[in-house]
């Protein structure tokens, strides 16, 4: 059965996580890699971080997960569907609906086509698996950057019933309340067969305080549940079936704290609403409309394996579907100019079935094929996407010509849709006690179908004609591409305590449209497929008799082609830069202090830089290179999202009691500087900063009573900026924070 382990700061995570230091470092098996070896011997750089420590952290969103894992990053803007996850600082912009992320998102060995549409709380986890650099060869779609598995628990043979209950406060533009709940349930049914259901709610009140009218925003409110079924007959079949639930219920989400600029500040006190806080350092803006946003996301995973002498066949058959709206203010002004109600609508199908051995010979091998069909709606034909409110007639689009009449709408849709086959094989040999290779080859095929249909319910020229949805776009696109993928690696055992290994491989990722609304003619709306080739080196160690772990990698990657999105005139556009050089060194070292702490230290330091990029989006200010296109050339430039430096340092520490135990943890999280804007504006770079996090604690019998913070130096993290709206030449731009500090108790107990 092909599974994967973790490296260093796996066992990291999961030390930490339990009570006294063991006698040597735990081993855990992983499955994102599909295959299975010990710990020591996995030839590749793999993070994990168990579900155990992540309710020691507090942790409850993947941001959090970031901050225990340094080569990992999230960030997000406008709302949870905007969410984008990097790995060694390659990622792409969630804030694109149909734009494929560079990382991939698998659910218990499931593709999920959308990140922050498929996974709500992390709670009643196995772990959250990140398995570093290009992995298309075994996962094929969207893994250019490499993946993140998320395994929950499964179903067991025992009764089990245990919840928790976390309180507390953030520190935001107000003192704002939070609370989570998390319960479980597990009950055995009859022999081999058993149940596991449980739920998770997150809320908290607004961290971002509306000056205009009192219309506060950026609150939470998530609900999400799971159910299980599970059946095996303890020989050589184990079927699992699981449900899951996802929802975001009319949450204020997706505004942005705004440096106002010349015309917004004119517009505004032309009309007698000027903001009183000019200050983008605070989590205070000015709006006569804050954003509301609402979001439901169903899936449903059936893992079969059959398992017959030394053969083993798996098959994962999943289905998706997610709907969200956003209705928000467009012009950013303290006035009723123009609303957009952002309607979107997912789903798919997909099916992988692999064939493989069981291990235990020189040569293991595996063989596989991956089908998925995947759509995706955006907006529709009936109900309005843009809709001028009363005060359009009052401002110019142009000199003579209004924005338009109150009530004027727009109307967008569009209509994408995926197929994809791939077949991949995988061979690993034994060629002595000391050496091995591994070879992979994927196959891949994929058509892809966008329809875009845009008009307006006037024929007079208005902002919506001219500016954001012009019939001239409607646009019929097709496009078909096939690539190949492969890896080779070798690894070799230096002794019982030093593993060295070497890896090269080459991935692959489809191209697409731009499929969302704006002027971009249908000839200028492709961009190309995005290829990698990535070499990298590492040791892995395990000293003083199994208590320390010394694990480090270096590598190289060059993409071609690589996919990029910017802000162009209104509208985010991907398009591809011709050459992307990323290059960096990991380094993991984890160790058992004594019998009752531990600490562990984690660093990636990574250079990641366009290597040549002519055409970029402009920041204000700045002159095109390229008049005609209105680009810049940003060829030798840092990506954005890409500090060079991120690090970890935590110790955690148990006392064993006459009827329990008290206990301690602390994680201190650093970044260096990065650029927040795809631009690379030098107005939108988030300076260097350090989290905090801790959590004291007695736990005895069946209870477990903490104490716990979050960021508590209150650092003033930026995520994401952007230029404003509507207004091109103005120095006007919004800004996404990070959550606050907040601290709070916590409860757990168990039946």
């Amino acid at each position: 059965m092909y599974k994967a382990i973790l490296s260093v700061s796996v066992s990291t995570a999961a030390a930490l996580a339990g009570g006294v230091a063991a006698a040597e470092i735990e081993q855990i098996i992983v499955t994102a890699t599909k295959r299975e070896l010990p710990l020591q011997e996995t030839p590749m750089s793999v993070d994990v971080v168990t579900g155990e420590y992540l309710g020691k952290a507090d942790a409850s969103d993947i941001r959090d997960v970031a901050e225990l894992a340094p080569s990992f990053s999230v960030a997000q803007s406008t709302s949870p569907l905007s969410k984008s996850y990097y790995i060694r600082r390659i990622g792409n912009l969630g804030s694109i609906p149909n734009f494929e992320s560079a990382v991939g998102l698998f659910v218990d060995g499931a593709f999920r086509s959308r990140a922050g549409a498929a996974l709500g709380d992390l709670f009643d986890l196995q772990q959250v698996e990140i398995v570093r650099g290009p992995q298309t060869t075994l996962h094929g779609k969207n893994t250019t950057a490499g993946l993140v598995n998320v395994v929950t628990n499964p179903p067991g043979n025992e009764f089990d019933l245990h919840g928790s209950l976390s309180t507390g406060l953030m520190d935001a533009a107000n003192s704002v309340n939070l609370w989570q709940f998390e319960g479980v349930i597990n009950a055995p049914i009859s022999h081999g067969t058993s149940l596991r259901v449980g739920t998770a709610v997150y809320r908290h009140d607004d961290t971002l305080a509306n000056l205009f009218n009192g219309d506060h925003s950026q609150d939470a409110d998530r609900h999400t549940a799971r159910g299980q079924l599970q059946h095996s007959n303890g020989e050589d079949l184990d079927v699992r079936l699981i449900l899951n639930r996802f929802r975001v219920d009319s949450a204020r989400q997706g505004d942005l704290v705004l440096f106002e600029g010349n015309a917004i500040s004119s517009i505004n006190e032309a009309f007698g609403v000027p903001c009183p806080d000019h200050d983008i350092d605070d989590r205070v803006f000015c709006r006569n409309h804050a954003s509301v946003f609402d979001h439901t996301s169903s899936d449903a995973t059936l893992n079969v394996r059959y398992t017959h002498k030394k053969l083993e066949l798996s098959s994962i058959s999943s289905l998706e579907d997610y709907e969200s709206s956003r209705d928000f203010d467009a012009d950013q002004l303290n006035i009723d100019a123009v609303r957009i109600i952002d309607r979107q609508r997912g789903s798919g199908f997909s099916q992988e079935i692999r064939l493989g051995s069981t291990g235990g010979d020189a040569t293991g091998w595996l063989a596989g094929v991956f089908f998925l069909d995947s759509n995706f709606k955006r907006g529709s034909a009936t109900e309005a996407t843009a809709v001028l409110g009363a005060d359009a007639p009052n401002l110019a689009l142009l000199p003579g010509l209004p924005l338009g009449e109150p009530g004027d709408s727009g109307f967008f849709f569009s209509d994408s849709r995926t197929r994809h086959l791939s077949a991949f094989g995988n061979v690993d040999w034994t060629l002595t006690e000391s050496v091995s290779l591994t070879a992979g080859l994927r196959w891949q095929t994929e058509d892809k179908r966008t329809t875009i249909v845009n008009f307006a319910d006037h024929e007079r020229p208005t902002a919506i004609t001219l500016r954001l949805m012009p019939e001239f776009s409607d646009a019929a696109l097709s496009r078909s591409t096939t690539g190949l993928s492969w890896h080779l690696g070798t690894h070799y055992r230096v002794d019982e305590n030093w593993m060295a290994y070497a890896l090269a491989s080459r991935g692959f990722k489809s191209g697409g449209f731009n499929a969302g609304f704006g002027p971009t003619p249908a000839g200028s709306r492709e961009f190309r497929d995005e290829t990698v080739r990535n070499v990298e080196l590492g040791i892995k160690s395990a000293l003083l008799k199994d208590r320390m772990h010394l694990n480090a990698s270096v590598f190289a990657a060059r993409y071609e082609d690589f996919q990029s999105a910017g802000w162009v005139s209104l509208r985010f556009l991907v398009n591809n830069a011709e050459r992307v050089d990323v290059s960096g060194l990991e380094v993991d070292l984890h160790a058992l202090l004594s019998d009752r702490a531990s600490a562990v230290a984690s660093l990636s330091w990574v250079d990641a830089r366009y290597g040549r990029y002519t055409n970029g989006s402009c920041y204000f200010g700045r002159q095109p290179d390229n008049e005609a296109a209105t680009a810049c050339d940003l060829s030798d430039r840092k990506l954005p999202q890409a500090p060079r430096m991120r690090g970890r340092i935590g110790l955690a520490y148990e006392k064993p009691l006459k009827q329990g135990a008290a206990y301690g943890r602390v994680d201190w999280f650093l970044s260096s500087k990065y650029f927040t804007n795809s631009t690379l504006d030098p107005r939108h770079v988030q300076r260097s900063y350090s989290l905090l996090n801790g959590r004291v604690g007695l736990r005895f019998d069946r209870w477990d009573i903490s104490l716990w913070v979050r960021n508590a130096g209150d650092e003033l993290v930026v995520m994401r900026e952007g230029p404003s709206n509507l207004f091109l030449d103005d120095p006007a731009y919004g800004r996404a924070f990070a959550p606050p500090r907040a601290y709070g108790l916590a409860v757990r107990a168990s039946l």
